[in-house]
Parts: structure tokens; C-alpha cells; sequence
């Protein structure tokens, strides 16, 4: 026993299946960039931010402490 399909039914299929595969190799372009990002974002930000930290930081607290000496006065 065997399913007769349209022509139309087995364009149609056809169309679905080529729309899927485009889809899924979007899907892994996209995965592969998030994977990127991510790995930007903990390498090169964490190092970027830490250094940051560490030049703000004196004059935070140099400023902090020439706030709390000027309302003692």
C-alpha cells in the first residue's frame, strides 16, 4: 500500500525541507557567533574592565578622601 501525493504535495514538501536547511545553517552561523561574543566578552572585557578598576580606583579613593576631609572643615 503506498500514499499517492500530488505533485503540488511533493513541491510543497520540497520547499519546506529547502526553507528548513537554509534555517539550520543560519542556526549554526548565528550559534557560532554567539560562541564568539561570549568568548570576547569573558576574555577581553574582563581584562579591559580590570584595568579599568585599577586606574579609577586611586582617584576614587583620593576623591572620597578630599570629600570627607572637606565636610569636616
Amino acid at each position: 500500500m503506498s500514499i499517492r501525493r500530488s505533485p503540488t504535495q511533493v513541491g510543497d514538501l520540497e520547499e519546506s525541507l529547502a526553507t528548513l536547511s537554509v534555517l539550520e545553517e543560519n542556526l549554526k552561523k548565528t550559534d557560532q557567533i554567539t560562541q564568539k561574543m561570549a568568548t570576547l566578552l569573558t576574555t577581553v572585557f574582563d581584562a579591559r574592565l580590570g584595568k579599568l578598576e585599577k586606574n579609577i580606583k586611586p582617584m576614587y579613593n583620593t576623591t572620597r578622601n578630599l570629600t570627607l576631609i572637606s565636610q569636616s572643615k
